[in-house]
């Protein structure tokens, strides 16, 4: 939808002062990236997305009440109408890198009005940002699971809202009476500026492995892309994870200005960093425990979470929380508060002889051998596997995951993620292309994948179903069709309950 801005908005002249030259001035009430919710004031941004260029739409722009209409000269993707009247028509080279500060200004500035965290890697990113709402007094979030405060939350299209959503979004929150902003950061979202105009007071850095080549076309450039946020001006402190990949190129691309938190596993120090030192980790059926070191304070942390991804997760919470002002003592009493997420490491399970079933939005390599290796530490039968891989995506990554799967666990049923446009039996294909195939069982249609495997299973083995977390959709020949994991598995208990 259009953005719209309350009372008279702004002056054209003033909102692009420095970026255009205004002949004709006039008032500025709405911003908008799409022509068809362009409303009567707005500004239209034409900008290139992904299957057409918005110079293509300018006309309907301009014909549903867009004042002006601006455009990159040197984006010759799209055609531009020049029957339109020369003085709607605005030139602003780089439009892409400078669209997020005009809509900033549009609305006055408003992450100045918070203390903003933004939290980019490959996996994390949005168990770090729900984590640290839930830490954070008067706190929102902004992500994968949408925005909002509490467990509220509007739906975003994208983790990372664009450019102008962003700001829109930020601007509504002042009215809800926030004071901290845990936003994630994609790499699409740092290579298309969409962050551009948002101020920083901290930065987290999860960890970095492969995804998204297809979009970055290498791990060189993907890194760069997410190590970028590292550099916007305004940061404070960022928080790094010491045992991730690439840490020396992330310590070397921080600013000498920016203080640093580091997260360790194996007890080494570092000049000029804050390292928390985790250690005595242990699993047990409510969750996981661990002790903190910090400048020679130890305490002891209990959170209701399975994983010891989620070690990381809550440390690195806790290594903001300090950087924030908070003492080892109350940033413990904080984090162990917390609650899981729905669709990240979330158990389900039955009273009756039954296994137990865990749900994840695991869909890299990484993630989904950490995922494995996690349910193995409390499974005490085998492991039934369910998952797939996203269509139109990474291909490589995809007989990655096949031997990672064949190598971790016991049973698997390889199902449709969100094929999108592309062939379910090429995306398939490609998962088991390494793989022998002697523990592998191929059910294209999700939902009887999952069934399958839970009536197949044993009560002490543990089933587990990654790679869609907590989408309530499948992406499938180019529709949306209603599917939640988490829904068909609480069902299928419940029923096999009511059975026994």
């Amino acid at each position: 939808m259009a953005n719209r801005k309350e009372a008279f908005g702004i002056w054209l002249s003033d909102l692009l002062v420095g970026l255009a030259l205004i002949t004709f001035d006039r008032q500025v009430t709405g911003l908008s990236l799409d022509s068809r919710d362009v409303m009567v004031g707005d500004l239209f941004f034409a900008v290139s997305g992904a299957n057409s260029h918005g110079l293509n739409f300018a006309v309907d722009a301009f014909n549903k009440g867009a004042i002006a209409i601006v455009y990159d000269p040197l984006d010759t993707a799209g055609f531009c109408d020049k029957s339109i009247a020369s003085e709607v028509l605005i030139e602003i080279p780089q439009l892409s890198e400078k669209m997020g500060a005009i809509a900033a200004r549009f609305y006055d500035e408003p992450s100045s009005k918070y203390c903003v965290i933004g939290v980019t890697g490959t996996n994390g990113k949005t168990s770090c940002v729900q984590f640290l709402q839930q830490c954070l007094p008067y706190s929102s979030s902004i992500g994968t699971l949408g925005w909002g405060t509490g467990k509220s939350l509007a739906v975003t299209k994208n983790t990372t809202p664009d450019a102008v959503e962003l700001q829109r979004i930020l601007a509504q929150l002042q009215g809800r009476g926030v004071r901290h902003v845990a936003m994630e950061v994609s790499s699409h979202g740092l290579q298309q500026n969409r962050v551009a105009g948002v101020s920083f007071d901290g930065v987290m850095i999860t960890n970095i492995t492969r995804d998204h080549l297809d979009y970055h076309g290498g791990m060189d450039n993907y890194v760069a892309a997410k190590l970028a946020l590292l550099t916007v001006p305004e940061v404070r402190f960022a928080v790094v994870n010491f045992s991730g990949n690439f840490l020396e190129q992330i310590l070397a691309t921080i600013p000498e200005n920016v203080r640093i938190w580091g997260v360790s596993f194996d007890g080494k120090q570092r000049g000029g960093v804050n390292v928390l030192d985790i250690n005595a980790v242990t699993c047990y059926e409510g969750g996981l425990c661990f002790d903190v070191e910090y400048q020679g304070d130890r305490q002891g942390v209990t959170v209701p979470l399975y994983g010891e991804v989620n070690v990381e997760n809550v440390a690195m919470v806790m290594a903001a929380l300090l950087a924030l002002g908070y003492s080892l003592r109350e940033a413990c009493v904080r984090v162990q508060k917390i609650q899981p997420i729905a669709g990240r490491m979330e158990m389900f399970k039955s009273k009756k002889a039954l296994p137990a079933v865990v749900v994840d939005y695991a869909h890299t390599p990484d993630a989904l051998e950490k995922l494995l290796v996690m349910v193995r530490q409390h499974c005490e039968g085998v492991i039934w596997l369910v998952f797939g891989c996203g269509g139109d995506r990474d291909v490589g990554k995809r007989s990655q995951m096949g031997v990672i799967a064949e190598q971790f666990a016991d049973h698997v049923i390889v199902t449709n993620d969100n094929p999108r446009s592309e062939s379910e039996q090429k995306i398939v294909s490609d998962i088991v292309s390494l793989c022998d195939d002697s523990k592998i069982e191929v059910i294209y249609d999700r939902r009887r994948a999952i069934r399958t495997a839970i009536e197949k299973a044993k009560k002490d083995d543990c089933v587990v179903v990654a790679g869609k977390g907590h989408e309530e959709y499948q992406e499938l020949k180019g529709e949306r069709i209603e599917l939640s994991d988490r829904k068909i598995i609480a069902a299928l208990l419940a029923s096999e309950e009511r059975s026994c």
